[in-house]
């Protein structure tokens, strides 16, 4: 597939919606073949980050870069050609259009045009049944394999850094698993990951390291794989 140097990284980020300061001097780094996840509970502030990042929040203070050119921000569309791609939890599918037409759509900046059969025949190992079902139409896919399509249509882009916003919203436990071992496979090949969860198990298990996000600030950080065997913060933190 593709391998980039790409290091994502916030210094004092704050964040929101004019007037309202949502998260506040967020520091964090995700690098290159890395899985960071953010865990929190609803309204903790993990979505403001992911669209703060991409130009889509208003930004109060604080830096982001990405190898290190400072991309604070800057427009979408400039975001977008320097790497970083948002998968909203939303999705945002074009319902009425087949599979392969919106992945073809989300093969939209230069690069990606240019390698769309390789992009292509990448997101159809990661997500078989999207070939199969690649004439069907959007809107009559179950929930699961729409988080697939939108994912896809994410990774498309040929993004250095992928921002997935609550992927396990809405699925079943074995959903879940399928899609966040596929973003494994994904980061493995070079492409690093950021992703907002609620499902801190979920997310602990196949992240690197984790960010707690609690009322707008980090609370706790570290490896994923040393959170999750620790008890005393697992109850102190996720109950």
């Amino acid at each position: 597939m593709w391998v980039r140097s790409n290091t994502l990284k916030l210094s004092n980020f704050s964040a929101g919606y004019k007037p309202f300061k949502v998260v506040k001097n967020i520091s964090l780094e995700v690098g290159r073949k890395e899985i960071v996840s953010l865990v929190g509970p609803n309204g903790a502030g993990k979505t403001t980050i992911l669209k703060g990042i991409v130009g889509v929040a208003d930004v109060f203070g604080g830096t982001v870069s990405i190898d290190g050119e400072d991309i604070t921000a800057k427009k979408p569309e400039k975001v977008a050609q320097l790497g970083l791609i948002l998968v909203p939890d939303e999705r945002r599918l074009f319902p009425n259009m087949s599979c392969e037409e919106n992945l073809e759509l989300g093969a939209y900046l230069e690069e990606a045009r240019r390698r769309y059969r390789d992009s292509l025949e990448v997101v159809y190992t990661l997500f078989p049944v999207l070939k199969e079902k690649r004439r069907q139409v959007a809107k009559t896919l179950s929930g699961g394999e729409q988080q697939m399509l939108a994912i896809a249509r994410g990774i498309m882009a040929r993004p250095k850094v992928l921002l997935v916003d609550e992927p396990s919203t809405g699925l079943s436990p074995k959903l879940v698993s399928s899609l966040l071992k596929a973003m494994n496979a994904l980061s493995e090949s070079g492409v690093s990951i950021l992703f907002a969860e609620q499902n801190a198990y979920a997310a602990l298990e196949y992240s690197n390291r984790a960010y707690l996000l609690t009322r707008g600030e980090i609370t706790l950080t570290g490896s994923s794989h040393d959170i999750l065997l620790s008890k005393s913060l697992i109850s102190q933190y996720f109950g």
